[in-house]
């Protein structure tokens, strides 16, 4: 009985051992390999429950984390519990973030859909300065800041062209680069090149063209977009104003050597006057003594305006051209009164005291019988015989003077009984002598008209 006892008994402590040796084995210390974000970390440790190990390994785990196997799970004997940690991810949109969370997936699909981010297929998503495949994996980083790019249609006008292209360039010059569109450096583009895309849809490229301006005198290179000679002008600066033209005309096309011409035009008008003489009338005046005159209305002169528009191309007179002409006003005539009152004087003489009606300062001439360039002649037009005492008046006084008696001092009394043509512009007396007797007279005298009156007077001496 003691032998069987002692045989159970060491056959049961064997048994004790050999459970002890397998918990030993099962549950005892050893090595558990950690993948932690990629890497593999050996850790030894005696826990198999996923928790447990993560916390002998002083690691904490996040919502966000991945972890495999799951926790509340055993780690199988020689697998490894694969650790990834969640990391922060940011998405921006033109520089303004539209979503912020923590992710352990480095899936950008995944990552977009994590963040409720909706792109459409030509939308591009940026890392770091690249432009991601969406259904690739990302490499391990610390955090994920993602642009999103969104397509913008966008038309470009250029040289007759148009193209029409989806593009995510942050700027209209990368959109204009992409579209294979080069700028030169004086070309006009119609939206701004630091601008988006998306705020200008039609972008206009306009070639810049070389052009001269002559101007003023002076020439004046510029580039210009403009394919008009008066857009060119405008572009330059260079104003026309009133009738300036330019050659080529303005609403022509630039012209292949770009040479454009400004013709300055300048008009003035001129007002010339022009005075209008005015007549005399003469009008009689019983109260004026005979061989007086007095002005009864003053006469006033008119005055004709005459318009001429001139014409200055470049400072040059090219035209003057007469375009109307009025009276201003009309000239009045001079009303003159002349003398009807007659007044009888005496003047003393040689031969007595002598009544007169008239007094005349004349310019004297004498004659006689053989004095004519075709012979003599002694007989006057009156029929009198040419001596001394017969005198001569003009043939327009003569009608009203024949047979009239007169007095000239240092001559003697007279008879009117001759005529002659006078001297122009002077009141003219020709004193008769005969041959034998003749005295030349060349100078200015007064000639008295004696009485009696005669019935018709010559009131005014021609």
């Amino acid at each position: 009985m003691w032998k069987n006892h002692r045989g159970i008994t060491l056959l049961g402590a064997g048994l004790l051992l050999l459970l002890a040796a397998g918990a030993w084995l099962l549950w005892g210390p050893r090595t558990v390999v950690f993948v932690l974000n990629g890497e593999e970390v050996p850790f030894r440790a005696s826990a198999r429950r996923v928790e447990t190990l993560v916390a002998q390994a002083g690691l904490v785990l996040q919502p966000e984390d991945r972890v495999s196997p799951a926790p509340g799970q055993i780690v199988p004997y020689g697998e490894a519990l694969v650790i990834d940690q969640a990391v922060w991810v940011q998405f921006y949109e033109d520089g303004i973030l539209q979503s912020e969370f923590r992710s352990a997936s480095r899936r950008p699909l995944e990552l977009l859909a994590a963040g409720q981010i909706l792109t459409n297929a030509a939308d591009e998503v940026y890392w770091q300065g690249t432009a991601l495949a969406l259904d690739g994996e990302l490499p391990r980083a610390p955090f994920y800041i993602f642009e999103i790019r969104r397509a913008a249609s966008v038309t470009i006008e250029v040289d007759g062209e148009s193209i029409t292209l989806l593009t995510t360039a942050p700027t209209v010059a990368e959109a204009l680069a992409q579209a294979g569109v080069s700028l030169a450096p004086h070309d006009r583009v119609s939206a701004p090149l630091d601008g988006k895309p998306a705020d200008s849809p039609r972008i206009t490229v306009s070639r810049a063209q070389a052009v001269t301006i002559i101007a003023d005198g002076v020439e004046t290179s510029a580039w210009v977009t403009a394919r008009s000679v008066g857009g060119a002008l405008s572009e330059a600066g260079v104003l026309l104003a009133g009738l300036d033209f330019t050659q080529p005309p303005a609403e022509a096309d630039l012209p292949g050597d770009g040479r454009i011409e400004v013709v300055r035009v300048r008009e003035t008008v001129l007002l010339e006057q022009t005075f209008l003489p005015y007549s005399r009338q003469l009008q009689p005046d019983p109260e004026l003594p005979l061989d007086q005159r007095k002005v009864l209305t003053p006469g006033q002169t008119g005055i004709e305006v005459a318009l001429t528009r001139v014409t200055y191309l470049n400072g040059e007179e090219t035209e003057r051209a007469a375009e109307a002409a009025w009276t201003a006003s009309e000239p009045q005539d001079e009303i003159v009164g002349y003398g009807q009152q007659v007044n009888l004087s005496t003047v003393d003489t040689e031969y007595g005291p002598l009544e007169y009606y008239r007094s005349v300062t004349m310019y004297a001439t004498s004659y006689h019988p053989c004095a004519f360039s075709d012979g003599c002649h002694n007989t006057t037009r009156g029929g009198c015989a040419l001596e001394k005492g017969v005198v001569a008046v003009s043939g327009a006084w003569y009608p009203y003077m024949v047979g009239q008696q007169v007095y000239i001092p240092g001559y003697g009394r007279a008879v009117v009984c001759d005529s002659g043509g006078g001297i122009p512009g002077r009141y003219w007396i020709d004193l008769g002598y005969s041959d034998d007797d003749y005295v030349g007279w060349y100078h200015w005298v007064s000639v008295y008209f004696l009485t009696p009156v005669p019935e018709t007077i010559l009131w005014i001496l021609p």
